[in-house]
C-alpha cells in the first residue's frame, strides 16, 4: 500500500475491474512516479511481510473452510439417508 500507486477504478459498475480501458477517478499525470521492478518489491520487507501474513491468513481460513464443508457433507449424507428411510417406510 505504501510502496506504489494503486489507481482507483470507477466503481459505478463491477465491469470496471475487468476492463483494461476503465476510467480512473484519480489523475496522476502530474505526479513523478518511477516504475518499480520485481526486485524492488522483493527487497521491501513491508511487502514481503504483508504477503506472508496474507498467505498465512488464507491458509488458516482454507483449513477452516475444508472442515466446515466436510461437516456439511456429513450432515447432507445423513439427511439423504433419513429421507430414503422415510420413503421406504411410507412405501
Amino acid at each position: 500500500m505504501k510502496f506504489d500507486h494503486i489507481p482507483q477504478i470507477n466503481q459505478s459498475s463491477s465491469a470496471g475491474y475487468l476492463d483494461s480501458q476503465a476510467s480512473y477517478t484519480t489523475d496522476i499525470s502530474n505526479i513523478d512516479l518511477k516504475p518499480k521492478t520485481l526486485l524492488n518489491y522483493r527487497k521491501d520487507f513491508y511487502i514481503t511481510n504483508a504477503l506472508r501474513q496474507q498467505l498465512s491468513n488464507y491458509q488458516g481460513h482454507y483449513q477452516d473452510q475444508v472442515g466446515a464443508y466436510k461437516d456439511v457433507l456429513k450432515q447432507m449424507k445423513t439427511l439423504v439417508q433419513l429421507i430414503r428411510n422415510e420413503k421406504r417406510t411410507r412405501g
